[in-house]
Formats: structure tokens, C-alpha cells, sequence
């Protein structure tokens, strides 16, 4: 289904440069990789993604960079999303986007955390459709989801093991732009970096069909595994690169719920 604050993609630029993406998003060169080859497989349909979440210090451009990545894959009018006040609307905000920018956050609750994880994982999710019956209407949740936060917003291991951390440097004053500058010269890049991603997406689809015998194990979220091999492959060789990455940042992921935990702490 589409609705009406969906927009249409620009034409893709063949032979693009989807590496174009940190001109506007300020990710350390060691995190490229990781977070290029997570942002093409949000192109790859039926198969479990990942939550992005964004994170850095104040003044790193965590909304800005949340609005140019939901903006590659999935624009829309209206952007960045608040979390509902009630749990129970969460899944038509969800079922509503291909991807759900959750921004400006400081915690989720456990319930949160659950039917977050369940609809990363393809959960069909129910809400109810009057308050004055008992019918359930099933909310088939598409996308891909990414929320924001300075730390770390949950305590469940869950979630984190469902979760890619995008942690970003802080801009310097001196190289601070204002927001219409930097909109102006991201859509006159989109075209090359949407035909870059295009481009690299029919060299894994290549690829992908072999990536399973090539790997003796898989990591959690292993659909999403197996296309970021083939997608790092096509980008010249780097599928174990990028595997060492994605369970490097796993690693992060626990590290930092140990250390926003106090009984660890102590």
C-alpha cells in the first residue's frame, strides 16, 4: 500500500557513487562499510532488517543524518516520527512507513522493546479496531525501523542483538552549514547515490546464491547477514570485512548495555 505522504524517488544516476552518502552523514571512515552495506539492504524485500540506531555525542547531526538515510530509502513528507503516546498505535505508525525514523529518544520501555523486536523479526502485530468490540486487526509491519538516541534507550539484549549501532563524530563549529545549504547539494547527490546503490544490488543479487556455501556459520539475523556479504563482495571483495564489522558492532552493543547497567557498573 502506498499514502499520501510518500514521495517519489529521483531517477538513479548509472554508475553512481553510493559512498556520496557520508557527504552528508559523519560516520568514522573504520564504520563505512558497516553502515553502507546495512542502509542497501534496506532495499532487499522479505527479509528481516535490522533496527539502525543512530547515536553521538550533542551537535553530531543524529535527526539530520536519521532524515537523509529515511530520505535515500524510503522519502516522505512527513520525515522524522515522534513514539506514540500509546503502545497500541505503534504498529499503524509502523505498518504506515517502508522505513519508521523514530527520533529524539531516551528510553523504551520493556513493552516497547518487545513489539519493536517482534515486528523486526516479520511479527504480524494486532491492534484493536473499535474499543467498543473485540475484533483484532492484523498489522503486517513491512519495513525497516531506525530511532535516535545520545545512549543507549534499552536494557533488553533482544533488542540489541536485532539492532545496528551507527554511532557518529561530532561536527565541528567550523564546519557547521545551515540545513537548506546541505538539502540543496544532498538532492542534487541522491540521483548518484541512488544508482550507485542500484548498481551494487544487481552485482549481490549475482552473488547471493552462493554466499550460504561460502560461510561455515551464520550470525543472528542471518537473511540480513548473507545479502550484506553479497553486498560487500560486490563492493570489491570486502564480504568478510564486513562480517567482522557486523559482529564488532555487536560486541559494542553489549558493551554499552553492561555499562549504562548499575549492578555491572558495581
Amino acid at each position: 500500500r502506498t499514502f499520501n505522504h510518500q514521495q517519489p524517488q529521483p531517477d538513479p544516476l548509472p554508475s553512481g557513487d553510493p559512498w556520496r552518502l557520508f557527504d552528508f552523514v559523519r560516520v568514522p571512515e573504520e564504520n563505512r562499510l558497516l553502515v553502507l552495506v546495512a542502509v542497501i539492504t534496506c532495499f532487499i524485500p522479505r527479509i528481516n532488517h535490522p533496527a539502525l540506531a543512530i547515536s553521538g555525542p550533542q551537535g553530531s547531526g543524529k535527526s539530520f543524518a536519521q532524515s537523509v538515510i529515511k530520505q535515500i530509502v524510503d522519502p516522505s513528507s512527513m520525515v522524522l516520527s515522534m513514539m506514540p503516546r500509546k503502545v497500541e498505535e505503534l504498529p499503524l505508525l509502523l505498518s504506515r512507513n517502508h522505513m519508521t525514523a523514530i527520533d529524539n529518544q531516551s528510553s523504551f520501555t520493556g513493552e516497547i522493546a518487545d513489539l519493536l523486536c517482534a515486528a523486526i523479526t516479520g511479527g504480524v502485530l494486532e491492534k484493536r479496531v473499535l474499543h467498543t468490540d473485540s475484533d483484532m486487526l492484523a498489522v503486517k509491519v513491512p519495513g525497516v525501523i531506525t530511532y535516535s538516541a545520545i545512549t543507549s534507550v534499552s536494557d533488553r539484549p533482544d533488542l540489541h542483538e536485532r539492532t545496528v549501532r551507527i554511532v557518529l563524530d561530532r561536527i565541528p563549529p567550523q564546519e557547521r552549514r545551515t540545513e537548506r545549504v546541505i538539502w540543496k547539494e544532498f538532492n542534487a547527490a541522491l540521483p548518484s547515490i541512488l544508482g550507485g546503490v542500484f548498481d551494487l544490488i544487481v552485482k549481490a543479487m549475482r552473488i547471493h546464491p552462493e554466499v550460504e556455501d561460502r560461510l561455515h556459520e551464520l550470525p543472528r539475523m542471518a537473511d540480513f547477514a548473507t545479502w550484506g556479504y553479497a553486498i560487500a563482495e560486490a563492493l570489491g571483495g570486502r564480504g568478510n570485512e564486513f562480517l567482522q564489522a557486523y559482529t564488532g558492532n555487536a560486541s559494542m552493543a553489549t558493551a554499552d548495555l553492561l555499562e549504562h547497567n548499575t549492578f555491572f557498573s558495581a
